[in-house]
Formats: structure tokens, sequence, C-alpha cells
């Protein structure tokens, strides 16, 4: 991985720090504003990381209060559905053609609220309450995307406490880690 930044990152990192404040449609705005290749994001690319891992996460950036990752997505790959835990902000861009889905808890029920293709270059805002989930669906080519996630009041990360609803189990688990399928017990913190 590169010492420094490539300059379209690094002209992300300095839009996000101008900002006053962030919110999830000022993230997307700089995502689609900045012209990042996918070129830019190989030295994170992850497209040999372990079947259990469901997809390929990379740390790129720690700003404090944001983080930008890398995911690698190969054909078949799906994260589970989850939430960012802190996080208040953000935005994914997207380099390759994804399935995304949200979801909505509605007097404890976890329901799907659309399920969609989206097509590269596509920029998803991350909000506090988006639950989602998304990957690569059969049949396509690997691809990745930019994570950006923010906050202003957090405890350990940015992204720590993110819930994984385990419909299996009709559990939720926290985590502060990948939200994979299957997540090993020693990186679930606990269970509701």
């Amino acid at each position: 991985m590169p010492d420094t930044l490539p300059d379209c990152l690094q002209q992300v990192v300095e839009a996000i720090r101008r900002e006053e404040r962030m919110t999830p449609g000022v993230a997307r705005r700089i995502l689609e504003q900045i012209q990042i290749p996918p070129e830019a994001l190989l030295p994170w690319a992850d497209f040999e990381h372990p079947v259990a891992d469901s997809y390929g996460r990379k740390l790129v950036y720690d700003g404090g209060y944001f983080e930008l990752m890398v995911m690698s997505w190969v054909d078949g790959d799906m994260s589970a559905i989850h939430d960012h835990g802190y996080t208040q902000w953000g935005a994914v861009k997207l380099f390759g053609p994804a399935e995304h889905a949200t979801f909505v808890i509605d007097q404890g029920v976890l329901t799907t609220r659309s399920r969609e293709q989206c097509p590269p270059g596509t920029v998803l805002a991350v909000g506090h309450d988006l639950i989602h989930q998304m990957g690569n669906v059969v049949g396509q080519t690997p691809y990745l995307t930019l994570h950006l996630y923010g906050a202003y009041d957090f405890q350990e990360g940015v992204t720590a406490d993110a819930r994984l609803f385990e419909l299996d189990e009709g559990k939720i688990q926290f985590t502060c880690g990948g939200v994979f399928f299957d997540l090993p017990e020693e990186q679930i913190r606990r269970r509701e």
C-alpha cells in the first residue's frame, strides 16, 4: 500500500476538511464531483480475500472523525444486512454494477424497502439510519467500491457498534469490523 494517497483521494480528504458540517448529501456530492479512477484504488484491492469474509475490506485513510475504505467484490460476494454503527454521514462510490438493497425496521420487523441494480459510477448517500446490503451478483466481473464514513460523536471508531442483522438466528450482532456473513465469535461484541 502506498505511503501517500493518490491526488484524487487527497482531494477527497481536503474537501471533507473544508466543510464546516458534513451530511450524507455533502458526502455524496464530494464523491460525485471528484474524478476518482478505479486504478487509484488498486493498491487497496483485495480480490483474493477469504471466502468467509464475504468481500475484501481495506482501510485507506483514517481522518479521525472520518475514514475512507476500499471494498473488493468478486462474483457472488455480498455483505450481510447491516448499518454503520456510529456513522452519521458518508457515501459509497461504485466502480462496478452492484446490487443494493435498503431495509427499514417497522414495529420490530425488518422489511425490504428497495432492491435495485446500480450502474458503475453511482454514488449512494449513507446516513445514520441506513440499513442496507450490497454485493456483486452472480455473473459480474470483479470491481471496487470506495466508502466514506464519518461521525462527529462516536466512541472507539466511526463504524464501531455496527449492527449486523442475522436473519437465521433472528438476532442482531454488533461488530467493529466487516459486516460479513457467519462472523467469527471473536468479532461479535454482543447479540440482541
